[in-house]
C-alpha cells in the first residue's frame, strides 16, 4: 500500500466526518430554532398563539414545522447509529472470535483407551 492510498483513506474519512458531523449539526441547529420561535409566540400571543404563529408563517405551516421537528428527532438518533455501525465495521476488530466476545474454549481432554 503506498502512501497515497493511505492519504487519500484519510482523506475520505475526514470527509465523512465532516458531511456528518455538519448535518448533525444543522439538523440539531434547526430544531433548536423552530422550537425558539414556537416559544417566543407562545410567550408573546399565549393561549392564541397558533393563530399568531399561522397568520406570520402562512396557513398549514405549523403543522409543517412539527413534522419537520419530528422528522428532525427521528433523525438525530438514526445517525448516531449509523455512524456508530459504520465506526464499528471499520474498526476492524475480529468481533467473532471467542476471546473477542470474553469467552474462552474449554481445551477439551482427551482420555487415552489402551
Amino acid at each position: 500500500m503506498s502512501i497515497f492510498t493511505v492519504i487519500r483513506a484519510l482523506r475520505s474519512m475526514i470527509y465523512f466526518i465532516a458531511v456528518v458531523v455538519m448535518g448533525f449539526t444543522f439538523i440539531c441547529l434547526h430544531i433548536y430554532s423552530e422550537l425558539s420561535i414556537q416559544a417566543a409566540y407562545r410567550h408573546q400571543f399565549g393561549p392564541d398563539w397558533k393563530r399568531g404563529y399561522e397568520q406570520h408563517f402562512g396557513p398549514g405551516s405549523l403543522a409543517e414545522a412539527n413534522e419537520n421537528l419530528i422528522i428532525g428527532a427521528v433523525a438525530v438518533p438514526v445517525i448516531l447509529v449509523i455512524v456508530w455501525l459504520i465506526f464499528r465495521e471499520i474498526s476492524g476488530k475480529n468481533r467473532h472470535s471467542p476471546e473477542a466476545s470474553g469467552r474462552r474454549r474449554r481445551k477439551r481432554r482427551r482420555e487415552l483407551s489402551f
